[in-house]
């Protein structure tokens, strides 16, 4: 579940509500979700250097 979410949320196909709505169903623990908004971070960082 983790995995997946990850990478929809890094294709912006996630919001971070849905991601909080997943840590209420108890499917992610808050900490991974704090993760993958940290790994979207640095996407968007990466991608901002590039252009």
């Amino acid at each position: 579940m983790y995995k997946s979410l990850k990478e929809k949320y890094l294709k912006g196909w996630v919001t971070e509500k849905q991601l909080a709505h997943y840590v209420d169903l108890k499917k992610i623990t808050a900490t991974q979700m704090q993760e993958i908004m940290k790994a979207k971070d640095a996407k968007d960082k990466e991608e901002a250097i590039e252009i």
